[in-house]
């Protein structure tokens, strides 16, 4: 029998489990840090909100950087699944998403947090994804807070970013709650992983990129058989790696139109295929071939 994963802090559940549960490793936080020239290169100025978002967070909060960081742990599950897990009887959606890119089930709690992870899914730029991977400990007011974040994003440049998602500002109305996300902000930066809070509103440019989105995530596990990769690089050998989404799509399947679709769309899940996903899709939209 496998091992089990379970809620990380449900120690009950896991002393029953004993040995099949999955361990949970924490690591101090001092053991973690990485020397930076920037005090803010965890601000990601490719969005302008969020960056500003995060920086204000930190301005309007006094970090008190030399108690919490050295005394700050990092959890993880050892085998980098999720810390949290659901199985329903909450009060809001939650459930279950398969991603190719998340290497298999991803828990989620709320639509916009099954947004953002479907948005990473069919992002080029994401090659891992995660859902609810990593837990900081922190030492605050008189006390220890844990948080638990929604999502992880690991990018093909190799950069880590961890997400939490809102759904409006009012989330963000608790001051403690925000004290808390800054310091988060400040132990995340020393580890060299980005930090952002998103809004539901700001995970899709549209609902035609989100109606893609979905579309391209709903195939990521569309088989692809060998001969398919052939025809994919032949493609690319004969017609140079720039071309359109029908003529791919024939290409991988010319007596299948549907199914050469969904070969594309599944390529481009697993970062074999580039194409623009905030505007409408047509047969001679254009893609990149990698």
């Amino acid at each position: 029998m496998g091992m089990i994963q379970t809620h990380w802090r449900a120690t009950g559940a896991r002393r029953q489990l004993g040995d099949r549960a999955v361990p949970v490793q924490g690591t101090d936080v001092a053991q973690l840090l990485v020397r930076s020239p920037r005090p803010d290169h965890y601000l990601d100025e490719g969005h302008e909100a969020l960056a500003g978002r995060i920086r204000r967070l930190v301005r309007e909060t006094d970090v008190d950087v030399a108690r919490c960081v050295p005394l700050a742990r990092m959890y993880r599950a050892a085998n980098d699944g999720p810390l949290r897990t659901m199985s329903g009887a909450l009060p809001h959606e939650n459930g279950w998403i398969p991603l190719h890119k998340a290497r298999g089930l991803a828990h989620w709690q709320g639509v916009a947090q099954r947004g953002l992870l479907v948005r990473g899914e069919s992002d080029f730029s994401i090659e891992r994804i995660a859902s609810e991977s990593v837990a900081l400990e922190f030492p605050y007011q008189d006390g220890t807070t844990t948080l638990t974040f929604d999502v992880e994003t690991w990018g093909a440049d190799g950069t880590r970013t961890v997400w939490e998602v809102k759904r409006d500002e009012r989330d963000l109305a608790d001051r403690d709650y925000r004290h808390a996300l800054a310091i988060a902000a400040e132990i995340f930066r020393r580890c060299a992983i980005g930090f952002g809070v998103i809004f539901r509103d700001e995970i899709f440019t549209s609902r035609v990129h989100r109606a893609n989105a979905e579309i391209f995530a709903a195939r990521a596990f569309v088989r692809i058989d060998r001969k398919h990769v052939d025809r994919l690089e032949n493609a690319a050998i004969r017609r140079g790696p720039r071309c359109a989404y029908g003529e791919l799509a024939e290409a991988l399947e010319p007596d299948a139109p549907n199914f050469g679709a969904a070969l594309v769309q599944a390529l481009a899940v697993r970062r074999r295929v580039e194409i623009d996903l905030t505007g409408r899709l047509h047969a001679d939209t254009p893609l990149n071939i990698h």
